[in-house]
């Protein structure tokens, strides 16, 4: 099995970048694959702070828009929080068409995205 995500640290932010150009209906070994790693991340774990970056992906097929959202209800279930970053234009109007952008909290990049986390974790401290 390929190692589909590449998964960085920043405090307590977990980040997973995405490796594969294209996430294929013809490649469901690949979706399988990526779908396995982002549930072994969020598995057991209360309250994690998840973003994923998109920066490598040009294209995501249905199937993974699917996994995308049963990733969030999984972290949402456990009072973790979710963001996606650098969706590039062509991919952000699959989300456009399907909807699925109302759903996810979606950044312009990385850095921008942090920040949120992190202004979001300082508002929410006593």
């Amino acid at each position: 099995m390929n190692q589909r995500l590449k998964i960085t640290q920043s405090d307590k932010i977990t980040i997973a970048e995405f490796t594969d150009r294209q996430i294929s209906k013809f490649d469901e070994a690949a979706t399988t694959e990526i779908a396995a790693e982002l549930f072994v991340l969020v598995e057991g774990q209360a309250r994690i702070t998840l973003l994923l970056d998109f920066s490598n992906v040009d294209y995501l097929n249905s199937s993974m828009l699917g996994i995308l959202i049963r990733l969030k209800k999984r972290i949402k279930e456990f009072d973790g929080r979710l963001k996606l970053c650098s969706i590039k234009s062509k991919l952000y109007d699959m989300f456009l068409f399907t909807e699925v952008y109302k759903l996810f909290d979606i950044c312009d990049d990385q850095n921008s995205a942090l920040n949120q986390f992190r202004t979001a974790s300082n508002h929410s401290r006593p």
